[in-house]
């Protein structure tokens, strides 16, 4: 009877372990998703005019049906390419929270026509 017991102990003990994996990785999931959202939203708006590519850094996110109760922040950075007249504009999403906690990063690059670029006709 005790031997029963005893494993039947250990059998709970282990699901509650993977049952809490579980939970964690799931959150995990959630956020990413949420930081692709968010980083595809901010993109969507630089290529299509609405934002302009100026470097920030660590601006508030606006939220889109926030369900992980996590304050978002955005930072946008540019970088010249080998082509003359476009841009490499990367955004990158992440919680507000310290690198200690290893918060969850969506960054995405694309490259874009420069705004301050003149286009000549000869």
């Amino acid at each position: 009877m005790i031997l029963a017991l005893t494993i039947l102990a250990g059998a709970v003990a282990v699901l509650g372990e993977v049952a809490r994996h579980g939970l964690e990785t799931a959150r995990i999931a959630r956020d990413l998703t949420y930081a692709e959202l968010l980083c595809e939203s901010k993109m969507a708006e630089i290529t299509s005019g609405m934002t302009s590519p100026d470097p920030v850094d660590r601006a508030a996110a606006e939220a889109v049906s926030n369900t992980t109760r996590l304050s978002w922040v955005y930072s946008i950075e540019t970088e010249a390419t080998e082509i003359e007249g476009l841009l490499a504009v990367r955004v990158t999403v992440e919680p507000d929270q310290p690198d200690e906690k290893r918060p969850i990063r969506c960054s995405m690059v694309r490259w874009i026509q420069d705004p301050d670029a003149t286009s000549s006709t000869e």
